[in-house]
């Protein structure tokens, strides 16, 4: 038998997962991302770079924000997008339907090009709340 990584006390019924190989969000790198269906929230879990079994960091986001979180991928920009499955009859279909949900950092938060044409980094930011406070949606 072999102990799992990563368990549940309630059912946690993934929608859809990928790990993270963007550059929108670097402090991601690596991470899987994992969509939730009924429990409504994505998870980023941070796997060890020394033994794989082992998790680092798992952290929960969009409690009850978004409803059902579908599927989770990589897009060509960098950045990650999960889309919404709440019209299908097992959720509750909000006025302006589904949506895909681009994820970004704050604006104030990204990398800044300043007059003389050179680059300022930026922090990671996550707020205390467990939200990313940057979110753009398109319907879908």
């Amino acid at each position: 038998m072999v102990t799992p990584s990563l368990s549940w006390l309630t059912a946690v019924p993934p929608g859809g997962a990928s790990f993270y190989t963007g550059t929108a969000i670097p402090e991601w790198r690596g991470s899987l991302l994992i969509g939730t269906l009924r429990s409504m929230h994505l998870h980023r879990v941070k796997l060890s770079s020394s033994d794989p079994a082992v998790v680092e960091l798992h952290e929960v986001y969009f409690q009850d924000q978004a409803g059902r979180l579908r599927d989770v991928v990589m897009g060509p920009d960098g950045s990650a997008y999960v889309t919404t499955s709440n019209c299908d009859g097992r959720g509750d279909c909000p006025p302006d339907r589904d949506k895909i949900l681009r994820l970004l950092l704050p604006a104030h938060k990204r990398r800044q090009t300043d007059h003389r044409g050179g680059a300022e980094d930026a922090e990671v930011f996550v707020s205390k709340t467990n939200q990313i406070s940057a979110l753009s949606a398109s319907p879908r």
